[in-house]
């Protein structure tokens, strides 16, 4: 009976282990299922970058704002270049309205080599290094730019006092929400692939439970405007946008448990529609308590 329970154990130890979607579907997006080279997985990065700029550069916010363009421009600290690419031809893809856009994240992109191409002792810089307070400085000069050309070209009125206060005030805000993101050090590949309790707040320091907190807090802004610039896409009559909240409520509800699902799931289809974002947040909800059975 012993031999028949050793010989079972070593069966199921030499069986392949059945691969969670998450890990699957991590390894689809970084590349690393397909074989990729560093090369491979960089250009990937490069796409997907220049597809965020070009979808936030064509969504509009509000009083005919578009500042996401020039707050991801001013956020990245990696693919700042590509930003501003995809931020340029979104711009350009709105027609005239656009110029301003684009000419502004340009700006801003410049702003930024300018800043960080010397350090105090004037030696060549980092580029793209400089601190939050100086990203969001350059971020406001941004949206400064475009609230000037508009109050010229419409005249002082109060929907052009709505615009300009809406790009001076919102690009810099939104670089510092986003900044937990991007500047707290968890990349994608540790979201998908790292340890699950990352964003676990026992036995850490009062700095690190902020970092885990604005973490997250940043990431459910960032994801409700990721969707809200994907709203005009449609795969086979299916919006882009719900496609894309499901399949990262599934992968949170997998790896961090249902009530970040549920946060996840409410917050990134908010902007879209009420009654969607609740039926969102249950299905979080309902596959997290499923995946833990």
């Amino acid at each position: 009976m012993d031999k028949l329970k050793t010989e079972t154990l070593q069966t199921e130890d030499t069986l392949p282990k059945k691969e969670s979607f998450p890990s699957r579907l991590g390894k689809l997006l970084l590349g690393k299922g397909l074989g990729y080279s560093v090369g491979r997985r960089a250009l990937i990065f490069d796409l997907a970058v220049l597809a965020l700029g070009f979808l936030f550069a064509r969504c509009h916010v509000i009083f005919g704002a578009h500042p996401l363009g020039i707050a991801l421009v001013s956020v990245l600290t990696k693919g700042v270049w590509q930003a501003t690419l995809g931020a340029l031809i979104g711009s350009f893809s709105l027609g005239s309205d656009g110029i301003i856009y684009a000419v502004s994240s340009a700006i801003v992109a410049v702003l930024r080599v300018l800043v960080t191409s010397r350090d105090k002792n004037g030696e060549a810089g980092v580029p793209f290094a400089e601190s939050l307070l100086l990203r969001m400085s350059v971020a406001t000069l941004g949206g400064f730019v475009s609230a000037v050309y508009e109050v010229l070209l419409a005249g002082l009125s109060g929907t052009s006092l709505l615009f300009g206060v809406s790009m001076i005030l919102i690009p810099p805000a939104l670089t510092f929400v986003f900044s937990g993101i991007f500047c707290l050090g968890i990349s994608f590949e540790e979201f998908i692939f790292g340890n699950s309790n990352v964003f676990s707040l026992r036995e850490r320091d009062e700095g690190e439970r902020y970092g885990i907190i604005f973490f997250q807090l940043s990431a459910c802004v960032f994801l409700f405007f990721v969707t809200l610039s994907m709203r005009e896409i449609e795969l086979l009559g299916i919006s882009a946008s719900y496609i894309f909240v499901s399949l990262v409520s599934l992968v949170v509800s997998k790896r961090f448990g249902p009530l970040r699902a549920l946060a996840v799931g409410f917050t990134a289809t908010l902007g879209l529609s009420a009654s969607h974002a609740v039926s969102f947040a249950l299905m979080g909800l309902c596959s997290g308590i499923l995946f833990g059975f």
